[in-house]
């Protein structure tokens, strides 16, 4: 598919083309790993994938989104918000600034999770991990003049009420 077209509209008509298929794909993704109960394309060309729910800060209503993620240690998850390079923050991430707790869906189970947004150090080197990972997040940083945001994703800690 070529995303930008013969005329001079330049890096708007791009944009507005990638953000449009990562939308669409985001969309075709997640239900069929809904549809399958995570069974399904919970691994995308060998990269594992999962689930993000989470609450529209605007609608209020459930927002489930299809994200990449690199295992951090025993219990985290670091997801990179780089909406394919765009100038603007993916939606998942601006709604899950807002969460206190969101939910993940990893193959067929169903984790509550923290939300921390990385910085410094811890930043630098989650960035170090990822793109080990999948080396493209350095082309996304490269097309885009924001800093690309990490999220770490913890299990959420009951606890209990004397």
């Amino acid at each position: 598919m070529k995303l930008q077209n013969s005329t001079n509209d330049g890096p708007i008509k791009t944009f507005i083309s990638r953000s449009k298929l990562i939308i669409w794909f985001s969309k075709f993704h997640c239900g069929v790993m809904k549809f399958s109960g995570g069974r399904l394309m919970n691994s995308l060309m060998g990269l594992d994938m999962l689930l993000l729910e989470t609450i529209g800060r605007k609608s209020g209503k459930r927002r489930v989104t299809p994200l990449l993620y690199v295992n951090d240690d025993e219990n985290g998850y670091l997801c990179v918000a780089s909406f394919g390079g765009n100038s603007q923050h993916p939606e998942w991430f601006k709604n899950v600034r807002t969460s206190k707790c969101s939910v993940l869906k990893i193959k067929t189970g169903s984790v509550p999770v923290s939300v921390k947004v990385l910085e410094g150090d811890e930043r630098l080197s989650a960035w170090a991990k990822v793109t080990r990972y999948y080396p493209p997040y350095k082309k996304y940083q490269e097309r885009t003049s924001r800093p690309i945001p990490i999220v770490k994703f913890s299990p959420c800690v009951k606890t209990q009420r004397d």
